[in-house]
């Protein structure tokens, strides 16, 4: 009772400009549940003050209204961006954190630097990750007070000493796999674009340089901000056969005392050709800065890629987010650059090369990634309520609406995996003749409209089979690490996504 007295006295907490940022924030009236199960609410009805649901076995209730306002709204639209990564069972657990995390907070300590100080006090390892997410989610709106560069140093703040999976604890911003596709295929379609001559504004191609580049180089703003068009070298000359090669001449972050040249990365023929592109259509040459950011480029950093994610999802999620049916997910230069590192490590990378590439000035957070597998990344988002429904969601952002077969009158999807032949399970819009394996790459394509009724269960089949097969085959030569099978169980995550898609469509 104490703490809700505390809490709810100290209405001043924010300031005007917070006050002001808040009230731009539009919370969305329904938040469905996309791996809900049969017996599972299938929506949260957001528009009120207490939120109120049976999942997983449990009735979830949490009533916003122990919030004073303007904050309970900040808290509510962190809540709706938390349920769109993780499971809504632990909702209640996140908000009880929270207030405790916020209970004593006075007038002008509403910022980073003073809650950041208040997350070490915090014992309790579950409350702590419950705050620290939090806390990264006032640092990825940019709130008032609160910076995206901030991110960095909460990787520096101490956890629990009880905590039992400390050894892993850097292993906090990493991709999933689906938005690493959805990357790849968006900036191919771009350049398959320019290949043909077909043309693209300056903005998409400045836009998807930028995402390129972040995702690639894992650079920071500040680095970006500082490339000229001469940091673009041409490594070999192309022909009839094969493309030209670039790389990219990387400043460091940080100003160094023993290494001041910069750091050359090769680039994909695609970031390339797009980078090239966007050079030409800006008439720029030499010493031309290759990106005007102005004052602020992390949030123009920020904007160009959130912006450019969104272009590459898929038009029936894009409505959904312009209508208000959904919030786009948050990505920022610091979710790619700590994804970068955390590849790296778990390709047996060495810890001075992971510097290099990052431009660290030591090896102190090269060597943090080493300490994570791929593992122990797993079992931490158990522990932290992480499931499939993220994927789920994602999922929606890389393939095309549910249709019917009957109102299909496009082109069909058929083609086989293995020695089957699938056919009848959904249709493409794709204008061009499509330059990838037919089925067996159409679950994470945007132009893939999945049929409501399609053969998709065949499909799954098809997919389990061929990944026992590769699992046994790659046991068999002493090689369990295949990056192939990494790469068939997302098609299968994939597939399977499409299918709860479709049963949710069929209203199963």
């Amino acid at each position: 009772m104490r703490q809700l007295q505390l809490l709810d006295k100290q209405d001043s907490i924010l300031n005007e400009d917070q006050v002001l940022f808040i009230k731009g924030l539009s919370v969305p009236a329904r938040l469905h549940l996309i791996r809900a199960d049969r017996y599972d609410d299938k929506q949260i009805d957001t528009s009120g003050e207490k939120w109120v649901y049976y999942f997983s076995g449990y009735t979830e209730s949490i009533n916003f209204e122990r919030l004073p306002s303007p904050l309970r709204n900040l808290v509510k639209y962190s809540f709706y961006l938390y349920c769109q990564v993780n499971s809504p069972t632990k909702l209640s657990t996140q908000f009880s954190s929270i207030y405790s995390y916020l209970s004593g907070v006075k007038k002008g300590e509403f910022n980073y630097k003073c809650l950041s100080k208040k997350l070490k006090s915090i014992e309790n390892s579950t409350s702590f990750y419950c705050c620290i997410n939090f806390l990264k989610t006032l640092c990825k709106l940019e709130l008032p007070g609160f910076k995206e560069t901030d991110l960095d140093s909460l990787l520096l703040v101490p956890r629990p000493k009880d905590d039992k999976w400390l050894v892993y604890q850097n292993v906090d911003l990493i991709l999933d796999e689906p938005v690493k596709n959805m990357i790849v295929q968006g900036l191919w379609e771009v350049a398959s674009k320019l290949d043909k001559s077909i043309r693209i504004s300056t903005q998409e191609l400045k836009y998807c340089s930028i995402l390129g580049l972040c995702y690639t180089t894992g650079a920071r703003p500040v680095q970006i901000s500082k490339l000229s068009c001469s940091d673009l070298v041409r490594d070999t000359k192309g022909d009839n056969n094969k493309p030209a090669r670039f790389s990219l001449k990387l400043p460091y972050a940080k100003q160094q005392k023993l290494r001041p040249e910069r750091i050359l990365i090769s680039l994909p023929y695609e970031l390339s050709k797009i980078i090239l592109a966007y050079v030409r259509q800006s008439y720029l040459s030499g010493e031309d800065k290759l990106f005007e950011l102005g004052a602020q480029s992390v949030q123009q950093i920020r904007y160009a890629i959130n912006k450019q994610m969104l272009s590459f999802a898929s038009e029936d999620f894009q409505e959904k987010v312009k209508n208000g049916d959904a919030i786009q997910p948050i990505y920022t230069s610091t979710d790619f650059r700590h994804n970068v590192g955390h590849s790296l490590a778990m390709q047996g990378v060495s810890a001075s090369e992971i510097a290099h590439i990052l431009g660290h000035s030591s090896l102190v957070a090269a060597k943090h990634y080493i300490l994570s597998t791929p593992e122990l990344a797993q079992i931490r988002s158990k522990v932290l309520g992480t499931n499939s429904a993220y994927q789920q969601m994602i999922a929606m952002m890389l393939t095309g609406a549910i249709t019917t077969s009957k109102s299909w009158d496009k082109k069909k999807v058929a083609g086989f995996i293995g020695d089957k032949l699938h056919s009848h399970i959904g249709g493409c819009s794709y204008k061009d003749d499509c330059p990838f394996s037919q089925v067996r790459s159409c679950y994470s394509c945007l132009y893939f409209h999945p049929f409501n009724d399609g053969n998709h269960n065949d499909v799954l089949k098809s997919v389990e089979s061929e990944l026992g097969e590769l699992i046994e085959l790659s046991d068999s030569v002493g090689n369990s690490k295949n990056p192939v099978i990494n790469i068939q169980s997302n098609t299968h995550n994939e597939v399977r996504s499409v299918l709860t898609r479709c049963r949710l469509y069929n209203g199963e």
